[in-house]
């Protein structure tokens, strides 16, 4: 399966999930522009308006939200500071479990509180308007705004991310801010919990269909972090790489990601033909640190 949590930004933990999500679905505060080199590496301002106004003790950043940035289908209404306070709550909710709290909690005051279930509110998060968002950290952190480019700190809407838990994944449900909707969104209806379906352009066994959202103005972004590209996009879930390998070599699809043998490797490296059709990701990741202390 190429996602581990069908697509819910607080929990999906996949990099293809978090591909979708940070340049199709959700704005974070925070992005990089697609260049190469280290000018790839700069955090820029995406949701927010600017960069932030940061303590001279450098542990309260304060932001403001960028003007015109809305929820698309069904909800059509405007993004506010709460909607982003709230997704940090929902990513501290223990019931959730999301993998991107150990982000926060040691960072940002009164995260770890409402983790332990001891809680209900961060007392470090503080929204004084709609267009503002304060944190307050427990001590200085280098990478702060870094960590406010992972799509569970985007903005989510309590009404309908509310009605939702891990087991009951918020994914088929999201009301996305970014150029792209699932398809189906226009249909559903939030007035209630119990008025939710998940949206029909998404199964996370079998298919993604996005397509775009009305309520996105290209206005409010920059296309050095995200060029919507085309109208519309068709994912075809396979468990069996190979199957989808196959329909790419008869022209049915365009692109096939994911991990592939080494037999087929081979088979694309040493064909000519096939040779220019593999396209090779190089990332810079580290998984982890063994040290003999």
């Amino acid at each position: 399966m190429p996602f581990d949590s069908a697509l819910d930004p607080t929990s999906e933990y996949t990099s293809l999930g978090f591909a979708l999500l940070t340049q199709l679905l959700v704005r974070p505060l925070m992005s990089y522009r697609h260049v190469e080199g280290p000018a790839g590496a700069d955090v820029v301002p995406d949701l927010a308006a600017a960069m932030p106004e940061v303590s001279d003790d450098g542990t309260t950043y304060s932001f403001r939200i960028r003007d015109g940035v809305r929820f698309g289908p069904p909800l059509d209404r405007p993004v506010t500071s709460a909607d982003v306070a709230f997704a940090f709550e929902r990513a501290a909710d223990p019931e959730i479990g999301s993998p991107y709290r150990f982000y926060f909690t040691s960072a940002i005051e009164g995260m770890q509180a409402v983790s332990d279930g001891d809680a209900s509110s961060i007392t470090g998060i503080e929204t004084p308007d709609a267009e503002t968002i304060v944190f307050h950290l427990t001590q200085p952190t280098g990478d702060f705004l870094d960590r406010l480019t992972l799509p569970a700190t985007a903005p989510i809407p309590r009404e309908i991310a509310g009605c939702f838990d891990r087991s009951r994944g918020y994914g088929p449900n999201l009301v996305a801010t970014g150029p792209f909707t699932i398809e189906g969104s226009d249909d559903l209806d939030p007035t209630s919990c119990d008025s939710l379906t998940p949206a029909p352009g998404f199964d996370p066994s079998k298919h993604l269909s996005l397509v775009r959202n009305p309520d996105y103005d290209p206005a409010t972004d920059d296309p050095g972090i995200r060029d919507p590209g085309f109208d519309r996009y068709r994912f075809s879930i396979e468990e069996d790489p190979t199957k989808t390998l196959t329909r790419l070599e008869k022209g049915r699809v365009d692109l096939s990601t994911g991990d592939v043998g080494i037999d087929t490797l081979r088979r694309y490296v040493s064909d000519p033909k096939l040779r220019k059709r593999l396209h090779v990701e190089q990332d810079d990741r580290l998984w982890y640190l063994a040290m003999n202390l």
